[in-house]
């Protein structure tokens, strides 16, 4: 039973580090994928409606106990992510839960699985309101990370555990890209480790984080044709 409580997820990120710094973002709205619920309200940063989604009816007992374990995770970071921590919450005893998740990994890689799902969707619709814009995309991707500090990094930590799920969430950068693999791959690259710099509160105080994003993105915005 000890080896299925093996924490399998990253550091907990500075405090504070939620918090979008200013409101120069692109104001974004989305639902949550699996139909748990959630929402992120359209002001950057902010997200409403993360309940205890163990009491969705409609979501099936494994999405009960996931929607369990995201709320863990958003509210008390992964240490508070424990087999038994979580059957409290279902409202279940602990060997019930390995009914439908073998061990904890299992419940971090479907936490992973989500989050990218939900990274794919907020890039999309960045993506529909401004075609062809790095900015848009990085300015969403940023939004959604500090919104979601613990998901974040519990989901970047590790290996990627759903293929079609970060290909969906690769897609409209590689399209903002022009295609071209290396310069997406690049420019990913720079939003993650500027979002995970920031997320571990690894800039001096007083860093005007604005700027050093508006100068990233322009590295990797195209100039005018001719």
């Amino acid at each position: 039973m000890q080896d299925r409580e093996k924490d399998n997820g990253a550091g907990r990120p500075a405090p504070g580090c939620g918090q979008v710094p200013d409101d120069r973002l692109v104001r974004i709205s989305y639902d949550h994928v699996l139909g748990y619920g959630l929402r992120t309200d359209s002001v950057p940063g902010k997200v409403s409606g993360v309940t205890d989604l163990a009491i969705a009816p409609t979501a099936g007992r494994p999405g009960q106990i996931i929607a369990a374990a995201r709320a863990l995770l958003e509210a008390e970071g992964p240490e508070a992510l424990t087999m038994r921590r979580l059957a409290d919450r279902v409202g279940v005893k602990a060997p019930s839960l390995y009914k439908h998740f073998p061990d904890k990994s299992s419940v971090v890689a479907a936490l992973a699985a989500e989050m990218l799902r939900e990274t794919a969707g907020v890039l999309e619709a960045a993506e529909r309101a401004a075609p062809g814009s790095f900015s848009a995309l990085a300015t969403a991707y940023r939004s959604y990370a500090l919104a979601h500090p613990h998901l974040y990094l519990l989901t970047m930590g590790r290996a990627l555990p759903a293929v079609e799920a970060a290909d969906a969430a690769a897609a409209p950068l590689f399209r903002a890209a022009g295609g071209d693999e290396d310069r997406a791959r690049a420019a990913w690259a720079f939003a993650h480790g500027m979002v995970v710099l920031e997320l571990n509160g690894r800039f001096p105080p007083g860093a005007d984080l604005s700027a050093a994003w508006e100068a990233g993105i322009a590295a990797f915005t195209p100039g005018p044709a001719g």
